[in-house]
């Protein structure tokens, strides 16, 4: 069963009233998605590994470790963004459009939500070449 029908299920079931028993029977467990949250940052998959922490929370609001691995998670996340986001202005800075540009889409595969990334390449970076122009001899910018 995918990660995605089991999270759909879960929550029919939680509105429905139903037992979590159902779940542990299908082998759906906060262990099994900490178990694969832990894969997938072992993997660099930060966010991946942040959406299985979330369900085990669900699924086990008790349990400290998750909460306390997701805590850390959301702060690495927040790093590894902040790091690729200045990666990107200084490669866009230094006139490199491309690697800007792939830095600033790392931060919102990171980070889907990040206003300032998104914002960047918006207005800076939205596929519009820049045109560099040599300056001659004899050029003014008064009229």
């Amino acid at each position: 069963m995918s990660i995605k029908v089991a999270l759909a299920l879960y929550f029919l079931a939680a509105l429905s009233g139903c037992s979590f028993g159902l779940w542990k029977s299908h082998g759906v467990t906060a262990e099994s998605f900490l178990t694969r949250a832990i894969t997938q940052e072992d993997n660099g998959e930060l966010q991946q590994a942040l959406t299985d922490l979330r369900a085990a929370s669900l699924l086990s609001p008790e349990n400290t470790e998750i909460a306390e691995r997701m805590r850390n998670l959301e702060n690495a996340v927040a790093a590894a963004a902040h790091i690729h986001f200045k990666r990107g202005l200084e490669y866009h800075q230094a006139g490199d459009i491309i690697a800007a540009r792939r830095e600033l889409l790392t931060v919102l595969r990171i980070s889907p939500g990040h206003p300032k990334a998104q914002e960047y390449l918006k207005l800076h970076l939205n596929g519009v070449q820049p045109q560099l122009y040599k300056v001659q001899r004899g050029d003014s910018f008064v009229k």
